[in-house]
């Protein structure tokens, strides 16, 4: 039940589901008893049920590297000798969840810490999520207040807020939410400088295929108007087919922040035909973009310099035009060998000076392609090996790379993942080459208490040709980690 709400968690079908759910959790998944007679004829309600869980883990990461650089012109050679890494990062996600016939309520707390032992190290904290949710079973109302992450009615990723809807109808959801960005997990205070709010109207599900929402949302920078948009997000699945698209534009600035679309089609004996058109501005087009390169670091102080129509001519100057399109294919060879191809043309438009701030060139058009044949259970259950090829075609260079990925069960707690990546790459700016080299191997072992230790260790090695001189890079990575899932 709870993997079907999540590929179809609206209808009225959903519904049903949500309340059969609702029953079980009640009962702990046993059948109702038949009815007994008593002297209490007093109604006796169900009772809730507690859930908890979540993982813990800790990994000691080590990575060292030398360098040599051999200069033809004074003919003089530079070692370098650097410590990169040397940290124990422990994470945690936990949670605890309540659920009966009339409520659902569920706390979520992720988040990792990195202690640094370098010389002139910091120790790092970062607070993925932390939020308290909850909902009646048939979620006509839901409501989710904390540090979270959305993807849809307009939101750009992880934030501090609130998010509420209810239900209208079977078909129709209002949702609002109210929050500030948050760039980065590592900044554990809310951003009180930046804040947003907006409305979404979600419909669907239509004809058991379609869904999608329309949204407005506004965000603010110290006062002043940061990003003010319409958009809308229309999804179908149906029958091995699927297609999502996206579009978002900017009433402010009055241009296109981004439109996407991309789409699967599963045929055959399990074949897969994949596209993706992606245009954005990159950056996503924010009124902060203007402090690229500028030396204030707010806009009050940025509108001191430029008048309000500099301030957005500055923003737009500095959020340039990125288009993608990608299409693959996945075509099972054999029972036990699967042949992978995808191909994706790119290019980033130039920027103009303005403020200050140098002119950028285009990219270009750039090319990618990569190519996997992908065998399962060649030697034994269970094994995987991948030979992968990917070549690009960049603005400064060409890169060729091989990569040979496996994953070998040696037994039911015992796994072996090693992994050699060879690669080529020549510059388009001068004659230039490098050769490198990174070999590495995983090892996972699983005890009868959900206790894994992953240990892996790995080596770099590049040797670069300038027209220059000579730089050899030789490094080495250690990662031990334990795991507990609970």
């Amino acid at each position: 039940y709870e993997t079907y709400l999540q590929l179809y968690p609206e209808g009225a079908d959903a519904d049903r589901v949500r309340q059969r759910l609702a029953a079980l959790l009640a009962t702990d998944g046993r059948p109702t008893p038949k009815a007994v007679a008593t002297t209490d004829h007093r109604r006796r309600e169900p009772k809730g049920e507690w859930r908890s869980g979540g993982s813990l883990s800790a990994y000691y990461m080590r990575d060292e590297s030398y360098q040599q650089i051999a200069d033809t012109a004074t003919k003089t050679t530079t070692d370098i000798a650097d410590t990169n890494l040397n940290q124990i990062l422990s994470a945690g996600d936990l949670f605890a969840a309540y659920s009966d016939p009339n409520l659902r309520v569920k706390f979520r707390a992720t988040g990792t810490y990195a202690s640094d032992f370098r010389k002139n190290g910091h120790d790092v904290g970062a607070l993925s999520a932390l939020y308290l949710e909850a909902s009646d079973p048939g979620q006509r109302f839901y409501g989710r207040i904390g540090r979270q992450t959305r993807s849809t009615g307009g939101v750009l990723g992880r934030f501090d807020g609130a998010l509420a809807s209810t239900r209208l109808t079977e078909t129709l959801k209002l949702e609002a939410v109210v929050g500030s960005p948050v760039n980065s997990p590592r900044k554990m205070m809310v951003d009180t400088h930046r804040t947003f709010y907006g409305a979404s109207l979600a419909f669907g599900r239509f004809r058991n295929a379609w869904d999608g929402d329309i949204y407005v949302i506004e965000q603010q920078a110290s006062g002043h108007i940061d990003r003010r948009a319409v958009g809308a997000e229309l999804r179908y699945v149906e029958g091995g087919r699927s297609v999502f698209g996206a579009v978002d534009y900017d009433v402010h600035f009055n241009t296109l922040n981004f439109a996407i679309v991309n789409g699967s089609w599963i045929y055959g004996d399990g074949g897969a035909f994949t596209f993706s058109l992606d245009y954005r501005k990159s950056p996503l087009l924010f009124t902060e973009n203007a402090l690229i390169g500028q030396p204030v670091f707010n806009l009050d102080d940025l509108r001191l310099l430029y008048s309000e129509s500099e301030v957005q001519q500055l923003a737009l100057d500095r959020s340039a035009e990125s288009k993608t399109a990608t299409i693959g294919v996945s075509q099972p060879l054999t029972k036990k060998l699967t042949f992978n191809t995808d191909v994706t043309i790119s290019q980033v438009a130039a920027t103009p000076e303005s403020g200050g701030v140098p002119a950028s060139p285009s990219s270009g058009t750039e090319y990618y392609v990569s190519t996997q044949l992908i065998g399962s259970g060649l030697f034994r259950e269970g094994d995987i090996g991948i030979l992968g090829l990917r070549y690009a075609d960049t603005a400064n260079s060409n890169i060729w790379m091989v990569d040979l990925n496996t994953r070998y069960p040696w037994s039911r707690t015992f796994r072996i993942n090693p992994r050699l990546q060879l690669g080529y790459r020549s510059s388009k700016l001068n004659s230039g080459t490098e050769l490198s080299a990174r070999p590495s191997i995983r090892m996972y072992y699983t005890t009868r208490h959900r206790l894994q230790f992953e240990p892996e260790v790995g080596g770099e090695f590049l040797k670069s040709d300038t027209p220059t001189g000579q730089e050899t890079t030789a490094g080495y990575y250690l990662n031990l980690g334990v795991r507990r899932d609970f």
